[in-house]
């Protein structure tokens, strides 16, 4: 595997999420255009959003490619209705088209499996009322959904050190993307 890391303008307090929209899918069409250049294989990408980023993540569901071959949430915003913060910046439709929940309604194809990881002591305010309803949504669904839950986890605890369930839930993480990028 290879991991690309990018700047996008997803920003705080303003989102600029259509920016970061529009940032994402420069960045995977130059990783896709430049594939054999990075020696990988452009039709096996996984998308990785953690916190804010979260949004990003309605595109590819909404209207999944199937060079996406998984997505990976940590801590993530996945429904942008009940957020005051995004509320104040974007429009009704803006909050609608940006929330991976509605995306999960209006889905136009097979989904890619998802990978959530909930930091259950997570003070962000609205982020853990909408990654629930996300993850009730993707169930009711059917969704190919894998949820790790660190119940003792704050925002960003994997990058901390020394609790074990941390260390399990990012192992995971790693196992979902191999098996899901692995070649078929």
């Amino acid at each position: 595997m290879a991991g690309v890391a990018f700047n996008h303008r997803v920003g705080y307090p303003d989102p600029n999420l259509t920016q970061g929209a529009a940032d994402l899918a420069d960045a995977i069409a130059f990783v896709r255009g430049r594939a054999a250049d990075f020696g990988i294989d452009p039709e096996r990408i996984a998308l990785a959003a953690y916190s804010a980023g979260g949004p990003l993540l309605a595109a590819p569901i909404r209207e999944p490619k199937p060079h996406l071959r998984c997505l990976v949430a940590f801590y993530s915003f996945l429904d942008l209705r009940p957020s005051a913060l995004h509320r104040k910046f974007l429009s009704e439709e803006q909050v609608r088209q940006f929330s991976p929940v509605v995306a999960l309604s209006e889905s136009t194809g097979n989904l890619p499996p998802i990978f959530v990881a909930r930091a259950g002591k997570d003070q962000t305010p609205d982020l853990l009322p909408g990654l629930d309803r996300f993850v009730a949504e993707a169930l009711a669904r059917n969704a190919p959904l894998v949820l790790y839950n660190q119940p003792g986890g704050e925002h960003g605890f994997d990058n901390q050190e020394g609790d074990p369930r941390s260390r399990e839930v990012v192992r995971e993480a790693v196992e979902f993307l191999k098996r899901n990028l692995a070649g078929r």
